[in-house]
């Protein structure tokens, strides 16, 4: 540590030193050209040319002294800036956006129907920061009511729809791969389905919309009241946890943040 912080001392005090020591003897070189163009007498020209050659030792010695001084400072303020950082790696960088009736939030088969539907419903998940972050995903970690022991489990992004079940060659069910991890650049929104319902069928339940097809996870949920909370994790920061409660009113689908 001692020796990394002697080294940071002089990267920090002499580098420049010797470029401002070379500016300031150039400005004093043209001074006294001028001066003994001006007035000859006023300075001796072997007393100019020794003057001349120890100054720029003498400026260096005098410019680096001044920054080995305020060294210790300036490397006090880059540690600290390293340790904001670091804290503001920590903290959590996504967070949920959620506003009902608007798309892509709320989407209606007929597009804009306000009475029954097909009506799905959408989270928004945003990366605050500016940095972009890798292997984003959103799962549904918990929900009320309804014992459904494989949580959590990850749920599906916006248009990320892959070939259902299917025989493959050797007669087996194949079933496709959704996508469970997203990136986020900085200020980026992704948007992640929810639930959804066909309020036009009588009976109809609520399908929740996972990203695995082949999971034993509850998808099929009774018209019902239920809190829903949802997990968003990155490669950087803390997990960001946000309740949502998903319900029936009048025989429509409703999400609204908790």
């Amino acid at each position: 540590m001692l020796i990394k912080y002697l080294t940071d001392l002089v990267t920090v005090a002499f580098p420049k030193a010797w470029i401002i020591a070379e500016v300031i003897v150039a400005l004093i070189q043209a001074g006294v050209f001028f001066i003994q163009r001006i007035s000859p007498q006023l300075l001796e020209p072997s007393v100019a040319s020794d003057y001349l050659m120890l100054a720029p030792l003498g400026i260096f010695l005098l410019i680096a002294g001044c920054r080995l001084v305020y060294a210790p400072y300036k490397i006090y303020l880059k540690q600290q800036k390293a340790i904001m950082t670091c804290e503001d790696d920590s903290k959590p960088q996504l967070e949920f956006i959620f506003k009902a009736g608007d798309e892509p939030y709320e989407h209606t088969e007929p597009a804009g129907i306000a009475g029954p539907a097909l009506r799905l419903f959408r989270v928004g998940v945003r990366n605050k920061g500016k940095r972009r972050l890798e292997s984003c995903e959103v799962k549904l970690l918990r929900m009320t009511k309804i014992l459904n022991i494989n949580l959590p489990i990850h749920l599906k992004q916006r248009h990320d729809n892959p070939a259902p079940p299917h025989l493959d060659a050797t007669g087996h069910i194949a079933h496709s791969v959704y996508k469970t991890t997203f990136p986020l650049s900085g200020g980026g929104e992704e948007h992640i389905d929810v639930a959804e319902l066909n309020e036009r069928a009588g009976g109809s339940e609520i399908n929740l919309c996972y990203a695995e097809s082949s999971s034993k996870a509850v998808r099929k949920i009774p018209r019902d009241e239920y809190v829903l909370t949802l997990l968003a994790s990155a490669d950087l920061g803390d997990p960001c946890e946000q309740d949502f409660i998903l319900s029936v009113e009048n025989g429509l689908l409703r999400l609204r943040m908790k």
